[in-house]
């Protein structure tokens, strides 16, 4: 009986995590640098940044949603840092403030 519950401990393992991956990466569309550039004009409240270029923006950063199996705000506020920091720009030392404060702020939120 313990054999069979140390593989259905590992099975059921294996398929959240592989399910959990596969939707992280599924959510991951869209230009990192669009979503930088609009979701730092939404923090600082710049009214330019509400056009449809930045809708698609925003969008592709609240579209990433972890779930392990419900919603793990702490792991979709990694998911999306690291969605962003593809992006080039925030290398640059004043956009790796912009960017802890855009995670901060927005990390964890399920929706805009």
């Amino acid at each position: 009986m313990s054999k069979l519950r140390t593989v259905a401990k590992i099975l059921l393992m294996y398929c959240i995590f592989s399910s959990a991956s596969a939707f992280a990466e599924g959510n991951t569309k869209g230009d990192p640098c669009l979503a930088f550039t609009c979701m730092a004009g939404k923090l600082q409240g710049n009214e330019a940044t509400s056009g449809p270029d930045c809708v698609m923006g925003r969008q592709s950063f609240f579209e990433i949603r972890i779930y392990t199996p419900y919603y793990n705000p702490g792991a979709t506020a990694a998911a999306r840092k690291v969605f962003l920091s593809t992006c080039p720009m925030t290398t640059i030392s004043e956009n790796k403030n912009t960017l802890e404060l855009i995670i901060q702020r927005y990390g964890r939120s399920f929706q805009e």
